[in-house]
C-alpha cells in the first residue's frame, strides 16, 4: 500500500464494496462527500467520485458495471453509478438517512435500510425505481439476505421497549 495516513484524513471511511471481477475497491467517504476507487492489484487509488452529500453504504451490482450508494442525508438518495464511467446514472428518493444497501442475489432487488424512517425502500434494479416500502421497528442500520432471496433479515438499532428491560433486540422482518 502506498498511500498514507494523510490521504485519508478526515475523510471518515464508512462502508466498503469490492469488484471482484476486476479488484477494484469502492470506499465511501463520509465526510468527503465521495466514493473512493481502488485497485487492489496495483494498490493505488485509481479514481474519485464526488456526490452531492455524504455517502454511507454501497453494493455492486452482480456484473461489475452500476455502483449502488446511499446518500446518508434526511433527503434520503440512492445513487447509481456507472462504473465504467464514473458517473452518477440516476439518483433515486428513498427516506431519511439510508444507511445500508444490499443486493438480492439474483441481482433483481435493492434493498434501502432507510433509518430514520423506519423502513426499507425496496428498487427494482431493471427499472431503477422504487417500488415499496417495507415498514420496520425503530432504525434500521443493517440488512441480510437468504440465498433464496425471500427473506431479507433487518437489525434495528434501538428496541421498541423501555432500555432499562436489560436487553436489546434486533427484528427480523
Amino acid at each position: 500500500d502506498k498511500s498514507t495516513d494523510k490521504d485519508f484524513q478526515y475523510q471518515s471511511p464508512s462502508s466498503m464494496a469490492i469488484d471482484p471481477l476486476t479488484n477494484t475497491l469502492f470506499v465511501s467517504l463520509s465526510t468527503a462527500s465521495k466514493i473512493l476507487l481502488y485497485s487492489c492489484e496495483h494498490s493505488a487509488v485509481i479514481g474519485e467520485i464526488p456526490l452531492s452529500m455524504n455517502p454511507s453504504g454501497l453494493a455492486i451490482s452482480t456484473d461489475g458495471a452500476t455502483l449502488y450508494a446511499a446518500g446518508m442525508s434526511h433527503e434520503g438518495k440512492l445513487f447509481v453509478i456507472d462504473v465504467a464511467s464514473e458517473k452518477i446514472r440516476k439518483t433515486i428518493s428513498v427516506g431519511h438517512s439510508p444507511i445500508t444497501i444490499i443486493l438480492s442475489n439474483s441481482g433483481q432487488r435493492l434493498y434501502v435500510a432507510n433509518r430514520f424512517s423506519d423502513n426499507i425502500s425496496v428498487v427494482n434494479t431493471r427499472t431503477l425505481s422504487e417500488i415499496k416500502k417495507i415498514k420496520v421497528a425503530r432504525e434500521p442500520v443493517a440488512l441480510a439476505i437468504s440465498k433464496d432471496d425471500k427473506t431479507v433479515f433487518v437489525a434495528n438499532h434501538l428496541p421498541t421497549q423501555s432500555s432499562s428491560a436489560g436487553f436489546v433486540y434486533s427484528v427480523v422482518s
